[in-house]
């Protein structure tokens, strides 16, 4: 192989892998708060609640004021990003949300609203399909 073609599919490589970055660090979830920047602060503080869905997040929350400068940076761009989406979703699925997903907490109403996809209102399918990059 040429020099110039095996650069070219290097970069080509490298730009393939990190566009999926993003997404995929999104889509980890409280995993990726235990095995980001918030690693030693979960093994410290949270133990106790790794596995269980939803509360790393929670648990890391209620201790805030012990948490490490990386990880409370980590942890509330996070929460800037979940409820930037959760209002989207709630501005354009109020009626959606009401019929098929009442008394869910906010990390469901997403989930709930994929399983209806189908029934959903026009206006909640093009919000839920949205990608999540904010």
């Amino acid at each position: 192989m040429s020099l110039v073609f095996r650069a070219a599919f290097f970069l080509g490589a490298m730009l393939a892998l990190t566009s999926m970055i993003p997404v995929a660090s999104f889509a980890q979830g409280a995993a990726g708060l235990a095995n980001g920047v918030c690693r030693e602060d979960v093994d410290r503080l949270c133990a106790d609640v790794k596995g269980q869905r939803g509360e790393v997040p929670k648990c890391l929350r209620a201790k805030s004021s012990e948490l490490g400068p990386d990880c409370l940076q980590e942890l509330e761009e996070r929460d800037a990003r979940f409820n930037m989406r959760l209002a989207r979703v709630e501005g354009a699925c109020p009626s959606d949300l009401e019929k098929y997903c009442a008394g869910e907490p906010d990390f469901d109403k997403v989930p709930c609203l994929r399983k209806h996809h189908a029934d959903l209102s026009e206006d909640c399918r093009a919000v839920i399909q949205a990608p999540k990059t904010e």
